[in-house]
């Protein structure tokens, strides 16, 4: 059974914030470009931010990051990567979905596991709205 909440095209949409909640990357550099503030934007459930994977080593590169609004819970849908580091390139679900206030687009939280070769890096990340 596949349940869906739905919200407003315009909930969590907008400047945002991205807070490294964790800094578990490879060799100190996050996942994702934390400090800065990205435009969200939607389609459906899902929004999407312009950002670099693993900038202190492949920056430069900005792709689009997804991430999905499911029943108050952000859910990191796997995806693609840009930066390369061997076999087994991409985004996972983190261990632990994020989540949101559906009254409230102030504050989401998201999880991501960013797998590189043979390891796997997990980090947690806040969006603040701006």
């Amino acid at each position: 059974v596949f349940q869906v909440c739905p919200v407003d095209i315009t909930f969590a949409t907008g400047n945002y914030l991205l807070e490294n909640l964790t800094n578990n990357g490879l060799f100190g550099s996050p996942i994702l470009q934390g400090g800065q503030v990205f435009e969200v934007t939607a389609t459906d459930l899902t929004r999407t931010f312009r950002t670099q994977d693993f900038a202190n080593f492949c920056g430069g590169t900005l792709r689009d990051f997804n991430l999905n609004l499911v029943c108050n819970e952000v859910v990191t849908p796997p995806q693609a990567t840009t930066c390369d580091c061997g076999s087994n390139n991409s985004f996972e679900p983190g261990s632990v979905n994020g989540a949101y206030d559906p009254t409230d687009d102030s504050i989401l939280t998201f999880s991501v596991v960013r797998n590189c070769g043979s390891g796997t890096v997990e980090n947690s990340y806040r969006l603040v709205k701006q």
